[in-house]
């Protein structure tokens, strides 16, 4: 059987490792975000290649008999005064309304017409029509006409509400608004 024990010493180096890159990383990122110093400046242009002199006397001496001079830095001008800054409201929401629901449409309901005894009537509910015992939807259905069949009325109607009642020749009551009447 194989173990795989790192010991104390494996676990040292392990933490130690752990902890060194993110310094040197930091320290690095220091560096070079910081930008040279005064010092370096001067170092690495001591070190810089001169250009080429124009009298013989530079050209014949190998060492360089003076630094050159560092660099001054220019003030730079005072800031000039500013008018405050404008403040710009943050916007605030204005609420959506909630959109009110759409009405259903509503069945129109024709008015009430006149009807006479014999008049013929075809059916133009497509489901079917229910024929009641009375003039009423508490009555019970006697029997249902089909789509375009013919009725024929007795001229006896009944308005109860917005609904026009129409008593049928064969027995029974129905609404006149499910009826297209042979003289439209």
């Amino acid at each position: 059987m194989q173990r795989n024990d790192i010991g104390v010493g494996g676990t040292i180096l392990a933490v130690a490792t752990a902890l060194v890159v993110p310094v040197v990383g930091i320290l690095l990122l220091n560096f070079y975000l910081r930008g040279p110093t005064q010092e370096e400046l001067a170092l690495a242009s001591s070190l810089a290649p001169k250009p080429a002199a124009t009298s013989e006397a530079a050209v014949r001496s190998p060492i360089a008999t003076q630094a050159p001079p560092l660099p001054t830095p220019t003030p730079s001008p005072a800031p000039a005064e500013t008018a405050p800054p404008t403040v710009t409201p943050e916007p605030t929401e204005t609420p959506t309304p909630a959109p009110s629901p759409t009405p259903e449409p509503t069945e129109t309901i024709p008015p009430p017409r006149v009807v006479s005894p014999g008049l013929t009537a075809t059916v133009n509910a497509t489901d079917g029509l229910n024929v009641r015992e009375g003039p009423s939807t508490d009555n019970n259905v006697v029997r249902v006409l089909l789509f375009e069949e013919e009725v024929v009325l007795t001229g006896q109607d009944l308005i109860e509400g917005e609904i026009q009642w129409v008593e049928l020749e064969e027995e029974g009551w129905t609404q006149a608004r499910y009826l297209t009447f042979s003289d439209e």
